[in-house]
């Protein structure tokens, strides 16, 4: 009979001990945020100081992403407003004076020059470069770093530290490099910069995309991240999302030994009209977000709940479509093969770079994984919504299979019918168009003419019937558990 209680831990091996310690701090999603200097309050003194411009040595690593973007030409210089700190350089103006050193390299064809002129009259652009801040998570912290001496020494020995500081502040997260998972967020509504009525490019300068923002890092801890995910992006892996390949391709040059990539499929956390009801909460404690990968089943959430669930679907689910036309309709295996081909599209990208002599650091090709990620009550509110939908798909096929039996059994019986509707020989119900006046058919036909011309919103019954293939074909029983 098992004992009721054990009062003997520390009289167990420290090797036991320390596997306790490690099993008892799993692995985690650690969501990193960055809370910056106000942008009103930057701009404002950028304005009416003269404000010391000096870059710092983080900044060359970025180079990859923004060498050949700056400077832009002046005539882009688009939030340029001739209010910020001008130079007479800026005018034409040239004499002899001791060089600015405002940047802590020397120019070269990988890391040019950054003009003093021209970050002091960008400040927008100045903002990415000079901001302060810090990076901070919300991600709860392993309980064993602060319960007793020896678990703390264990899980700091086994990699757990500090991490991800800023070019003007310590670092704040605790973060195991080996197991962990930095999760970024996408640049939400919220987010936008107050010039922007979408995501600013000027991040991209250092991030080398317009949704995920690695600018604020420090390179040695990019360097080191194992573990990536990204929200809401499962749509890059999508042939017809242009942009996808360059930027991830731009992103794993920072994250040079990234092993594993997930790209999350659209957000568990977000409020749903359709999806609510399954995503109760039964325990706040339960704080750490697990991963579950994507199903095929996923893609009837476009029918059911008037929402896509998988963006890594493509635009309608087309992309899944043209997978299931060249598998026999077979779309088990869709997510996976999916992964594998941008896999090898990423690998050619970079091939293509080493190639052609503009890669200079060879960067790792992560595995990468479509998923969704979220408390595990959200991801057990999937899998009933996944239950759900699998039943009323069974449902779907047993009514069709049905009704093509009866229309079977009518055809097989020869019993002569009525037309239902029967030709009549009445004309005068109704004027023939030779009855129409000259000056009605001129107006006919200029309505036709404009008919050619009108646009109208696709309604959502239509929708459906473009999404009806979803349902006619096959789709394989989704894992529920």
């Amino acid at each position: 009979m098992a004992p009721d209680s054990f009062h003997q831990f520390t009289a167990l091996p420290f090797e036991l001990r320390r596997m306790i310690y490690l099993l008892a701090s799993p692995p985690r999603f650690v969501r990193v945020k960055e809370a910056q200097e106000d942008w009103d309050d930057f701009e404002e003194k950028f304005r009416t100081t003269i404000v010391p411009i000096k870059l710092h040595p983080s900044t060359a690593y970025f180079a990859c992403n923004w060498r050949g973007r700056i400077p832009f030409p002046v005539r882009q210089w688009r939030w340029y407003d001739g209010r910020y700190q001008t130079t007479l350089e800026r005018y034409g103006w040239k004499w002899k004076r001791a060089p600015i050193k405002h940047q802590p390299w020397e120019p070269t064809e990988e890391t040019p020059d950054i003009p003093y002129d021209f970050i002091s009259g960008n400040p927008h652009v100045a903002w990415e470069l000079l901001r302060t801040g810090y990076l901070y998570s919300a991600a709860p912290i392993p309980a064993l770093l602060h319960v007793a001496r020896e678990s703390r020494y264990v899980l700091i020995d086994y990699g757990y530290e500090l991490a991800f500081s800023t070019r003007t502040y310590k670092p704040l997260t605790w973060f195991n490099f080996k197991t962990d998972v930095l999760y970024i967020g996408r640049y939400q509504e919220d987010d936008y910069r107050p010039w922007e009525r979408r995501p600013s490019p000027h991040h991209a300068l250092l991030s080398g995309n317009e949704w995920w923002e690695f600018g604020q890092f420090q390179p040695e801890d990019l360097k080191r991240v194992k573990r990536l995910a990204l929200e809401k992006s499962g749509l890059v892996v999508s042939p017809g999302y242009r942009d996808g390949l360059n930027e991830i391709s731009n992103m794993l040059k920072l994250f040079t030994g990234l092993d594993e990539l997930f790209l999350q499929e659209h957000d568990l956390h977000a409020q749903r009209s359709g999806l609510s009801s399954y995503m109760q909460q039964p325990d706040a404690s339960q704080n750490l977000w697990v991963f579950t990968p994507s199903q095929e089943i996923d893609a009837l959430s476009t029918l059911f709940e008037r929402e896509t669930l998988p963006g890594s679907c493509g635009y309608e689910s087309l992309d899944l479509k043209a997978y299931k036309d060249d598998n026999m309709g077979d779309g088990s295996k869709f997510f996976v093969d999916t992964a594998r081909k941008f896999e090898e599209r990423l690998l050619s990208r970079r091939d293509d770079s080493i190639r052609d002599g503009g890669l200079l650091v060879p960067y790792k090709i992560p595995k990468i994984s479509l998923v969704y990620i979220g408390y595990p009550w959200r991801c057990k509110g999937l899998f009933d919504w996944r239950r759900v939908a699998w039943k009323r798909y069974q449902d779907f096929k047993e009514d069709e299979a049905r009704s093509r039996a009866a229309e079977e059994a009518l055809r097989s019986i020869d019993v002569p019918r009525r037309p239902i509707h029967e030709e009549r020989n009445d004309t005068n119900l109704s004027p023939s168009p030779s009855q129409f006046s000259d000056e009605f058919r001129d107006e006919m036909d200029v309505l036709d003419e404009l008919e050619g011309f009108s646009y109208r919103f696709i309604t959502q019954s239509e929708a459906d019937d473009q999404n009806q293939w979803l349902l006619d074909g096959t789709i394989s029983a989704p894992e529920l558990e």
